[in-house]
């Protein structure tokens, strides 16, 4: 938290900020699982009037019982993290009064993110590897018995927990493929999700969100087989990484341009 404080206080007094821009708290994985613990606690660190929103990639952690005998169930470790890094300042005060006897769940994406007061988009793979990972205890192929079916049990979970989204305040981006971070490489381009319009990637979806002013959209995908959303993954080729930092580019300057509306 004093981490962000201080950067938040230095991006002030450096680039100056005043009450008609927008400042977007972003991370990837653990990065989005910061950003989202401080999503309610940033307007406090920026001069009034700064509107803060949230782009939170891979943070939606949700609960399910590892098969892997050696692994630690994710619910398990956070409640030991909640305790060592004494991360009480940063449970939301909503999310507090929802879980009083099991705190640990403030530091979860699955019951955190629905009680996050302001508005954010959210991305999350619905066979994410990290958490799979550790679950199963290995990546894909996976059997026929119990592997698959506590692959199935992951991404119903993760259906479940995007749509407990409030669209009034979240935008929600869910591909069907084994993956993790969507906006640190080439997949911010090239990863979709099918929809009767068309393909969505998420750099469309972010900046189709940004220009309605960050009005609740859905993407989530709804193809059946494992990592079925692959198949619309276009070549990660040199002209994908052209057009990468093309992309980018284009993006952060609709944020700048959004900051000075």
């Amino acid at each position: 938290a004093q981490i962000v404080k201080g950067m938040l206080a230095e991006l002030s007094e450096t680039y100056g900020m005043a009450a008609s821009d927008t400042l977007y708290l972003a991370g990837c994985s653990a990065g989005g699982r910061g950003a989202m613990f401080n999503l309610d606690y940033a307007p406090s660190m920026v001069p009034a009037g700064v509107t803060v929103i949230g782009i939170l990639d891979a943070p939606m952690w949700v609960e399910q019982q590892p098969l892997e005998p050696s692994a630690v169930p994710f619910p398990e470790q956070t409640a030991k993290i909640l305790q060592l890094s004494n991360g009480y300042s940063r449970l939301g005060e909503v999310c507090r009064a929802k879980h009083p006897t099991e705190l640990w769940k403030c530091l979860y994406g699955q019951f955190r993110a629905p009680t996050l007061e302001q508005r954010f988009l959210m991305s999350a793979s619905q066979w994410d590897s990290f958490q799979l990972g550790n679950n199963v205890g290995h990546g894909p192929p996976y059997d026929d018995g119990p592997e698959a079916s506590a692959v199935a049990e992951f991404r119903s979970k993760v259906q479940t927990a995007m749509a407990s989204l409030d669209p009034a305040k979240a935008a929600s981006f869910s591909f069907g493929c084994y993956g993790h971070c969507t906006t640190e490489g080439d997949t911010f381009l090239t990863r979709k999700v099918s929809s009767p319009s068309g393909d969505v990637t998420l750099l469309s979806f972010l900046r189709d969100w940004i220009e309605s002013g960050h009005a609740g959209k859905q993407a989530v995908e709804t193809c059946q087989s494992f990592g079925c959303g692959c198949a619309s993954d276009a070549s990660a080729g040199p002209e994908v990484g052209l057009a990468l930092v093309a992309g980018i580019a284009g993006t952060a300057t609709l944020l700048t341009e959004t900051n000075r509306r």
